[in-house]
Parts: structure tokens; C-alpha cells; sequence
């Protein structure tokens, strides 16, 4: 099991202090996970996390919730760009017995 709450605390600086409550950034990082693994593109991550209850456990949404659709996915990727996905896979978050 791997602790992904090492994904936070590096996205914090991403996010302002003011406007509308922004997706978790655990979520987003997951679904981005599940993404490169499966090679799926912006709308086909967010059809599976809407009707594939595996996804959604994952993601850790309940079985009525909706994700974050395709062009937030594509915002959370801006934002963070290469160098921040980087840090965050070499962060690697370690594993739990």
C-alpha cells in the first residue's frame, strides 16, 4: 500500500490561499497514476473514474460522486509540469507493509 500523502504537501505551493475549494491534489496525482498506467487519454480517465468502481475506490470516491473532469485533469497536469511530476515520482512516498 503506498501512502500518498507525501502528494500534498509538495502541491501545496501550486494552490492560492483564496477562491473556490481546488481538487484534492491526492486525487488528481492518482488519476494521473492510473492514466500513464493504462495509457489513457484526458476523457478516457474520466469516463473510467465515472463508471469503473475499481477506479473509483482507488480514487477514493463514493459510488454517486463525479471526478474532476478531463481539462481540470489537463490543468492539474500544467500546473505541475514535468519537473513537478518528477519530484513527485522520485519522492516516491515509500510503500507499507
Amino acid at each position: 500500500m503506498v501512502d500518498f500523502r507525501f502528494v500534498a504537501e509538495h502541491c501545496k505551493d501550486f494552490y492560492a490561499d483564496w477562491g473556490r475549494d481546488p481538487w484534492d491534489p491526492v486525487l488528481m496525482f492518482k488519476m494521473v497514476f492510473l492514466q500513464f498506467l493504462y495509457d489513457l487519454s484526458d476523457r478516457g480517465m474520466e469516463e473510467q473514474a465515472v463508471f469503473n468502481l475499481v477506479y473509483k475506490w482507488f480514487l477514493g470516491l463514493s459510488v454517486e460522486e463525479l471526478p474532476p473532469d478531463f481539462s481540470t485533469l489537463c490543468r492539474f497536469r500544467a500546473r505541475l509540469g514535468t519537473e513537478g511530476f518528477e519530484k513527485l515520482f522520485n519522492a516516491g512516498g515509500g510503500a507499507s507493509p
